[in-house]
């Protein structure tokens, strides 16, 4: 859960949170994985309490899932306990083999928005069988 102070800036705020140390385990190798995640966003009458951020973060710390599934699962936990008018999660996964990833999942206030938080978290986003996709 993230914890919330009250915005009482009379003018336009924009917040930019960056986490350094974002660690989780990819579920194909079992193995962590290391990267950095940002969140920028317009307040509405909420702003995330950054330690209460912080907590939030360090639960992946053991969890699988994929970056991809997480820039979402982090988005959609922010959007329903902060209520930003617009919100952009950016993951920067370390080089692995090579290869770099960046997933970005935004959401502004007025886009169709249904979520309940879940309380436990295992990844749940399925490899898919090598070959063509199925018509």
């Amino acid at each position: 859960m993230l914890q919330c102070i009250r915005n009482d800036a009379h003018v336009s705020l924009k917040i930019r949170l960056r986490a350094f140390e974002f660690t989780w385990n990819c579920p194909s190798v079992q193995q962590p994985d290391f990267g950095v995640v940002e969140i920028e966003y317009t307040p509405g009458k909420r702003i995330v309490e950054t330690k209460s951020l912080k907590f939030y973060l360090q639960k992946y710390r053991y969890l699988n899932a994929f970056n991809e599934e997480l820039s979402v699962r982090i988005l959609n936990d922010f959007v329903y306990y902060v209520r930003p008018l617009d919100v952009r999660v950016t993951m920067r996964q370390n080089s692995r083999g090579g290869i770099e990833t960046t997933c970005e999942a935004s959401w502004r206030d007025g886009d169709p928005f249904s979520y309940t938080p879940k309380r436990t978290f295992q990844g749940g986003w399925a490899m898919l069988p090598p070959g063509p996709p199925e018509a």
